[in-house]
């Protein structure tokens, strides 16, 4: 599958991002005003994004059903309003890669690359990509939008918005990841209500796998950044 070339790629963007550091600095030092513009507008738009998932996600699960209980949420697939079903997926996924630009911006502002931030946003797209098509899995509308309430107040925060929220959106994002991999847990072997066809190892392997990094590195950053002395 070509979307696995995207972790590739991603590092490989950094890479050579970080070997024209010295130009990049040269240019952030006479254009600062500038990066910290782009960067504003960036949240917000990251921030938008979100929101517009968050509404078009609620919509869709209520429209298909899937708040009736959870087995529905889990388990209903989508029978109504297929078309808007994979724009959602689509904007999903695609806010995915606009996320890259977060770790330029890091770059050009000389902050640290953590393992959390590089394992995140290289495998995020791939995720996606392999949870959505050829289909959107039944269950891939809760971290759509879990991810995109969480991604909603974050980039706000980066803007200055919600300062006495940070270590609550940080708890969120842990809260997130571990609400997933227990779906994840009860779709896939307590309801068993997955479809066995040729994407069903690929989305089953790839779910558990970078969630637990996602809840693992989150619970790690949790208490380097937290951690009482």
């Amino acid at each position: 599958m070509y979307c696995l070339l995207f972790p590739f790629i991603y590092l490989i963007i950094i890479y050579i991002l970080y070997k024209n550091n010295d130009v990049i600095q040269l240019h952030y030092e006479q254009n600062k005003i500038i990066y910290h513009n782009l960067k504003t507008y960036h949240n917000y738009v990251m921030a938008i994004i979100s929101f517009i998932n968050i509404i078009l996600t609620l919509y869709i699960a209520f429209m298909n059903n899937k708040m009736n209980s959870l087995h529905a949420l889990l388990c209903y697939q989508y029978d109504n309003m297929i078309d808007l079903i994979y724009i959602n997926s689509i904007i999903f996924m695609m806010s995915k890669i606009i996320e890259w630009i977060d770790t330029f911006f890091l770059i050009v502002f000389n902050k640290e690359l953590t393992t959390l931030h590089l394992f995140h946003h290289s495998t995020t797209f791939s995720l996606t990509y392999i949870q959505s098509f050829p289909y959107p899995e039944s269950i891939y509308i809760i971290p759509c939008f879990l991810n995109s309430l969480v991604h909603f107040f974050m980039y706000l925060y980066y803007n200055g918005h919600f300062k006495k929220f940070k270590k609550s959106i940080t708890t969120f994002q842990i809260f997130q990841h571990f609400i997933l991999l227990l779906c994840l847990f009860i779709y896939y072997f307590g309801y068993r209500c997955y479809l066995y066809d040729d994407v069903f190892i690929s989305r089953c392997i790839s779910g558990f796998f970078c969630i637990s990094g996602y809840l693992i590195l989150f619970l790690q950053f949790y208490v380097m950044k937290y951690k009482t002395v």
